[in-house]
């Protein structure tokens, strides 16, 4: 599958069911650890954070009382729609969800413009 086809792809499937694993049923060993969890437990309300890669956004979703404000990104449109989806559903305010590339991103705001 080339860059095209793939992206062409996870449109495709982030229309369907914006990668939620959440149902997915798995068995780990050794230590068990949640990523999103321990960003919750380790940051401080007055923080702003990135989600890189969001898909539908139900894991920033989960912890936006951690935060001032979380922003989660995905180079699918599909997984945008979910994630925007997800938020309205939730009527949580200090979420958004942008759809941009993760190797060119761009934040514009009124007072400033940030480029990694």
């Amino acid at each position: 599958m080339n860059s095209i086809e793939y992206k062409e792809f996870y449109n495709k499937i982030g229309k369907i069911n914006g990668w939620n694993f959440s149902h997915v049923k798995c068995i780990s060993e050794g230590v068990k650890w949640d990523f999103y969890n321990e960003v919750a437990k380790t940051c401080k309300k007055s923080d702003i954070l990135l989600d890189i890669g969001t898909g539908g956004g139900e894991a920033i979703l989960s912890i936006a009382d951690s935060a001032l404000l979380l922003v989660g990104i995905d180079h699918s449109t599909g997984m945008i729609e979910t994630a925007t989806k997800n938020s309205a559903e939730s009527d949580i305010a200090n979420v958004r969800f942008l759809q941009m590339d993760a190797e060119n991103q761009m934040f514009v705001s009124s007072r400033w413009m940030l480029k990694i």
